[in-house]
C-alpha cells in the first residue's frame, strides 16, 4: 500500500476569467480528470496564446506553469509561477503553485517559505493550509501536518477535503482511530474517490482486507481512471488471498500509469508505483528498471526509499529490502506505518528488521 490521497494531487484551477487562459485551464483540467492526451495540445496552445496577447496577467503565466509542471518541466514551471507572483503579489494561488514547483525541484526550504507566504496573503482560507500540510507530510513532519490540516477544518468545518487531508496526516502519525473518524466525516460531507481511498488504506493498515477492497471499489465508482486506486485494490485483494483479482487490478494499474508516464516521464511517483506493480506480477526485470529510474529522480524521497524496500522484499531479496528500509526510516518514514504494513509481515521475526524498528 503506497500513497494516501490528498488535494495536493490536483491543483486548484478556476475556469472563469479571461477567455484564452480560462480555456487553456479547462482543457488541462479535462486531461487531469480523465488522463486523455488529446486535451494537452489545445491546453498548451490556449495558455500560450493568453500570455502572447499580454492581457492575461498572472493567470496566464499560471496556466502555462500548470502545464509545464504537469509535463515534468519543473524549472520552466517555476519560472512561470515566479512571473505570476511578481505580477500579482497578493495572489495566493501563484504562491502555492510556485511552492509546488520548488518541491518538485527538491528545494524544501524554498517550498515551505513560499507556502507560508500564501497563508500570509490569505490567512482565513482553509485551502492554503492544506497545501502546507501536504508539504509537511512529504517532509515526514506528521505532527506539523496534522496541526496544519486541523486549522483548515477549523476555518471550514464543511470542507470534505480538509477532513480527508487531516485523516491522512493522522494515519501517517499512527493515529488510526482518529484518522478513520476524519475520513468518515469527509465521506459524510461529500462522498468521493479520495476519502474512500484513504478509508480503504486505513482498513488495509488494520489488515481488514475485505473491507479495504470494498471501499476501493466505492472509490472507483467516482473515478475509474486513477491508476493508484487500481494498484491499491490489487494490494488489498492480494493480501486477502484473491490472487487472480489482484493480478487483474495490477495490470489495469500498469496500463493507466503507462499512459500518465507518457505525459510526464520525470514523474518519480509513477515510476515508483510501476516498479511495485511489476514486482507483484513477479517481473523482476521491469520492476528494478522502473525502481532505478524513480530513485534517480527522487533524490532521497522517503516514500520512494520505502517502496524500494517493498519491491525487493516482494522479490524475495530480504537483505537488500532491509537496507532500503533502513534508508527510508532514516529519512523519516513513519515507523508505525511500517510496523502495521502487510508487505513486511514476513519480516517480523527477522532480527535485523526488529532492530531497525526499535531504533529511535
Amino acid at each position: 500500500m503506497r500513497r494516501l490521497f490528498s488535494s495536493k494531487r490536483l491543483r486548484s484551477i478556476p475556469t472563469s476569467g479571461r477567455p484564452k487562459r480560462g480555456l487553456g485551464e479547462t482543457y488541462w483540467l479535462k486531461y487531469q480528470l480523465g488522463k486523455q492526451k488529446q486535451w494537452i495540445i489545445p491546453a498548451q496552445q490556449a495558455c500560450t496564446k493568453a500570455v502572447d496577447l499580454g492581457n492575461a496577467g498572472a493567470e496566464g503565466h499560471m496556466c502555462l506553469g500548470l502545464l509545464e509542471d504537469g509535463k515534468g518541466e519543473y524549472e520552466k514551471a517555476a519560472e512561470q509561477f515566479q512571473q505570476a507572483v511578481q505580477l500579482e503579489p497578493a495572489n495566493d494561488r501563484a504562491y502555492t503553485n510556485l511552492a509546488g514547483a520548488y518541491q518538485h525541484l527538491h528545494q524544501p526550504d524554498k517550498a515551505e517559505e513560499t507556502y507560508k507566504r500564501a497563508i500570509a496573503v490569505r490567512p482565513q482560507y482553509w485551502r492554503v493550509y492544506s497545501f502546507l500540510g501536504s508539504f509537511y507530510i512529504a517532509q515526514a513532519e506528521y505532527e506539523k501536518a496534522a496541526a496544519t490540516f486541523r486549522r483548515a477544518t477549523e476555518l471550514d468545518p464543511d470542507s470534505y477535503l480538509a477532513w480527508n487531508n487531516l485523516g491522512s496526516a493522522l494515519l501517517y502519525g499512527g493515529k488510526d482511530d482518529e484518522a478513520t473518524e476524519a475520513f468518515g466525516k469527509s465521506i459524510a460531507i461529500r462522498p468521493g474517490s479520495d476519502a474512500f481511498n484513504n478509508l480503504a488504506v486505513a482498513q488495509f493498515r488494520r489488515h481488514r482486507f475485505k473491507n479495504s477492497v470494498r471501499n476501493f471499489k466505492d472509490a472507483l465508482k467516482f473515478d475509474d481512471n486513477n491508476y493508484q486506486t487500481w494498484g491499491n485494490m490489487g494490494d488489498a485483494s492480494y493480501y486477502d488471498g484473491d490472487t487472480a483479482a489482484a493480478m487483474e487490478s495490477y495490470r489495469k494499474a500498469i496500463a493507466l500509469a503507462q499512459q500518465q508516464l507518457k505525459v510526464n516521464p520525470r514523474d518519480a511517483g509513477v515510476l515508483d508505483d510501476l516498479a511495485s506493480y511489476y514486482s507483484m506480477l513477479g517481473d523482476r526485470k521491469q520492476a528494478l528498471s522502473y525502481l532505478d529510474r524513480s530513485l534517480q529522480l527522487g533524490q532521497g524521497d522517503k516514500d520512494l526509499l520505502l517502496n524500494a524496500a517493498v519491491v525487493y522484499n516482494q522479490l524475495h531479496e530480504t537483505g537488500t529490502a532491509l537496507e532500503w528500509l533502513s534508508k527510508a526510516l532514516a529519512a523519516g518514514y513513519s515507523r508505525s506505518v511500517v510496523a502495521t504494513g502487510a508487505p513486511f509481515d514476513n519480516l517480523h521475526d527477522n532480527p535485523r528488521y526488529q532492530a531497525l524498528m526499535e531504533q529511535k
